[in-house]
């Protein structure tokens, strides 16, 4: 059965499948969503060197670098150093950053998917110019996708974050201090899942389908009680009026399918997270799904009642990177 990708579908696919050797895809992603936003037809090289020296520049100031320590650091920020501190001219940095690092790299490799290329490129370059197609111009001619923007900095920063620890393992989100790995016992904030969890939602509540655009919080799927800990296979985003109803309930069976699909659906990403998915619930599908069963068997001794909801017509236990696979093969 052939599948059809809106644009905007194969946009969030690049940004959250795309391979990741350092944070340039991101750099270049926001680039062209503020092209696009102005309708940007056409802009130099130059230009963009420009912009994407300046904007590693200003997350630096900022404290935003992607590896604090040595022989990490990417060369965009190894320039701007250069520049800051050790008197290179920033025409020199400039030059070698088009080179190096756009044309020689991120140009080259952003327009794909899991190492594959893409049927229509949002982009194409030659020595002087970049020139956005007309799938990108229309995805941000419509403002509800503006915050897509938010999908290319949460993942930029959590790049960042990643890059500069030791072990990815230990990696999930822009907040360094990870109570709830050192004592899994006591509650924590957990609203600081919200940006991780949204793109690998499809950007929708788990419980009715609707797209998330404004008050959302985030739900243990098997209640906290059972589980005892806030390890992210079992954290979900949720409108906040579906959270408050589920409240402490336990959900259908469908809701626990999908919460297995949606643990796939990150481990087919580029990203950190699916390494500390890999460690706390196990390095093959198998273990991670038998992991939730065994969580959502323990919750239903605990007669704590259902949660069935109303579902969207829209609604699907599918994500992006199965509808991903059928778009792929339907290529072929």
């Amino acid at each position: 059965m052939s599948v059809t990708l809106s644009d905007d579908e194969i946009w969030k696919a690049v940004i959250q499948y795309g391979k990741n050797m350092s944070t340039y895809k991101m750099a270049l992603g926001d680039l062209l969503i503020n092209y696009a936003k102005k309708n940007q037809e056409q802009v130099t090289l130059d230009e963009l060197t420009n912009d994407f020296f300046n904007s590693y520049k200003i997350r630096m100031d900022n404290g935003q670098r992607q590896n604090k320590s040595k022989g990490k650091t990417t060369y965009v920020e190894q320039e701007v150093f250069a520049v800051k501190a050790e008197g290179t001219s920033e025409a020199k940095a400039l030059e070698n950053i088009k080179q190096k690092s756009l044309k020689d790299m991120v140009l080259q490799r952003f327009n794909s998917i899991q190492g594959k290329k893409i049927p229509d490129p949002f982009y194409t370059f030659d020595d002087r110019n970049l020139y956005l197609n007309d799938n990108l111009l229309n995805i941000f001619s419509i403002k509800e996708n503006f915050d897509l923007t938010d999908q290319v900095l949460s993942r930029w920063s959590m790049l960042e974050h990643a890059f500069s620890e030791p072990e990815f393992a230990d990696t999930l989100t822009l907040d360094e201090k990870l109570e709830h790995f050192r004592n899994k016992k006591t509650r924590s904030d957990i609203t600081k899942f919200r940006d991780v969890l949204k793109w690998y939602q499809d950007d929708s509540c788990f419980y009715c389908g609707k797209k998330i655009y404004e008050k959302s919080e985030v739900d243990h799927v098997i209640p906290h009680k059972v589980v005892g800990h806030d390890e992210i296979w079992n954290l979900v985003l949720a409108h906040e009026l579906c959270n408050q109803t589920k409240s402490d309930q336990m959900p259908t069976r469908k809701f626990v399918e999908r919460l297995i699909a949606r643990n796939e659906n990150v481990m087919h990403s580029d990203l950190p997270l699916k390494e500390h998915l890999k460690l706390v619930s196990g390095d093959t599908s198998p273990k991670r799904q038998e992991q939730v069963e065994q969580a959502y068997q323990k919750g239903l001794k605990f007669n704590l009642g259902t949660y069935d909801p109303t579902l969207d017509d829209g609604f699907s236990n599918e994500f992006l990177y199965e509808k991903l696979i059928r778009w792929y093969d339907s290529l072929q």
